[in-house]
């Protein structure tokens, strides 16, 4: 049995009805994935996935690109550790997801939303990774600690070249919920957020979308094999 950890329930409802996984959506960022990871772990999953949108660290990950991360960098105050997906199911899973044409780059872990092109760049430089994700680290970690398998399934939602707007801060409560109203008054306060956000708001649909492809091509199982 497959556990689904993501940071935002909308993210967690493109598996709805696919049984027999289990997904847990405790919010964003590490301290929430780590709760749910453990959850999942708890109630005796075999394997994790992490999935979800990630932000774009390199130009050729246009917002809809799926990534299957091939490690995932969790910088430190010393350096970096590195995580590895188990080789033989993200192998299986990348051929169930041909029609998609995912890439196979490393994904940083961040401790929060890197929203300045300047941040990416940065990151991008220290990592060498392709995109980010605030619950990846988190998920793997928590999989290695038990013996278990993990995977990193995420889809690019902003490319390397855009500055978020600051209503992004005001979207998302702790547990994963988007509120379109906080981000209304958000952008009523500085309404020259909208263009931006506009072009957040279509790019996250077509991510959305193709989250969904996913699914359907993934299948039940995510090509799991215990």
């Amino acid at each position: 049995m497959i556990g689904i950890v993501t940071g935002l329930t909308v993210e967690a409802r493109c598996w709805e009805d696919k049984h027999p996984l289990l997904i847990h959506c405790a919010g964003q960022g590490a301290r929430q994935a780590t709760q749910a990871a453990v959850s999942l772990i708890q109630q005796g999953v075999t394997g994790l996935v992490s999935f979800g949108l990630a932000g774009g660290l390199m130009p050729a990950l246009r917002p809809g690109t799926v990534v299957l991360a091939n490690a995932i960098i969790v910088p430190t105050s010393d350096g970096q550790r590195l995580f590895f997906p188990h080789p033989s199911w993200h192998e299986r899973l990348h051929t169930r997801l041909t029609a998609l044409a995912p890439l196979t780059v490393p994904i940083a872990a961040s401790d929060s939303v890197i929203a300045t092109v300047g941040a990416r760049m940065r990151l991008a430089a220290d990592t060498g990774a392709g995109a980010v994700d605030m619950e990846s680290g988190a998920v793997a970690l928590c999989a290695i600690m038990a013996g278990l398998p993990f995977l990193v399934v995420r889809v690019t939602a902003d490319p390397a070249e855009r500055t978020l707007p600051p209503a992004i801060f005001s979207s998302v409560d702790t547990h994963g919920r988007l509120h379109p109203m906080w981000v209304l008054r958000a952008l009523a306060q500085q309404p020259t957020q909208w263009p931006d956000w506009l072009h957040l708001l279509r790019d996250s649909y077509h991510a959305f979308a193709v989250l969904r492809r996913v699914v359907k091509l993934a299948g039940a199982d995510c090509a799991f094999l215990p």
